[in-house]
């Protein structure tokens, strides 16, 4: 979940930057403004609200050629300053079409501001949200450590840890389950195994329970309640051991 999040608030954060970039591009040429390329870096990359603001501090007012002798003319003024002709007329501004890109950089800084503010609520307000953040960003810490070993399938799907190991001569296979209830759950193995010693490791904090496979009985499927060996709500990691194991396959989750 908080990939979707995260995915969200990058997409936004470079649609806003790209629009704008566009908008300041053509309101600078569209101005007479010189190094453009300098304006727009300043207003996308180096700081959008502080460059933004710097640009309109210091962009170029709208100049309009003398009708005697083509020199700009400053804004409002009543006379030339290269030929000195009354500017006795008045110049209208031509209407500017680009300002949609600027509204769609508003937009979409709107939309990145929602989804970071939305995901700021829920971290707050709910517990479970929280958890799922923690199991998302624990995949950083699913480093297995496999000497010997060939796999199938190791994966995780909607908190449930589906594995094929072909081999697994000395080494670990590791991942990260999440008990999101306050109320009993239960630890579920779903596995078979060929031959070798393999063992389950859950640790939670200094919290640490060895299941040994071949002390249960596999040939179904294992329960374990998580609350009667001293597990609480939050990440378990959940590691496989093995010592010459082969064709352990199933799956384990908690519910």
């Amino acid at each position: 979940m908080v990939w979707s999040f995260l995915t969200a608030f990058i997409v936004t954060t470079i649609l806003s930057l790209v629009f704008l970039g566009i908008w300041v591009y053509i309101d600078a040429t569209y101005h007479g403004m010189k190094k453009i390329g300098w304006w727009v870096a300043l207003a996308v990359l180096f700081n959008p609200p502080l460059g933004l603001i710097l640009y309109l501090v210091f962009r170029k007012d709208l100049s309009h050629p003398c009708s005697v002798c083509g020199d700009s003319l400053r804004k409002k003024a009543r006379f030339c300053d290269n030929c000195g002709e009354v500017v006795n007329y008045i110049v209208s501004k031509p209407k500017k079409k680009y300002a949609k890109w600027l509204v769609f950089s508003g937009l979409s800084f709107i939309l990145m501001i929602t989804s970071v503010t939305t995901f700021v609520v829920l971290a707050v307000v709910n517990n479970d949200f929280l958890l799922r953040i923690e199991q998302d960003f624990a995949i950083f810490d699913d480093i297995s450590v496999n000497i010997g070993s060939v796999t199938r399938r190791n994966t995780m799907s909607n908190g449930k840890w589906g594995f094929d190991i072909i081999t697994l001569g000395s080494g670990s296979f590791r991942r990260t389950l999440l008990n999101n209830y306050d109320s009993t759950n239960y630890l579920v193995l779903d596995i078979e195994k060929e031959q070798g010693n393999a063992t389950i490791e859950l640790t939670q904090g200094n919290h640490e329970y060895i299941i040994n496979l071949d002390e249960i009985d596999i040939q179904n499927v294992v329960y374990v309640d998580l609350s009667d060996i001293g597990f609480e709500t939050g990440r378990i990691r959940v590691t496989i051991r093995g010592n010459d194991v082969r064709n352990l396959r199933g799956s384990i989750f908690i519910e």
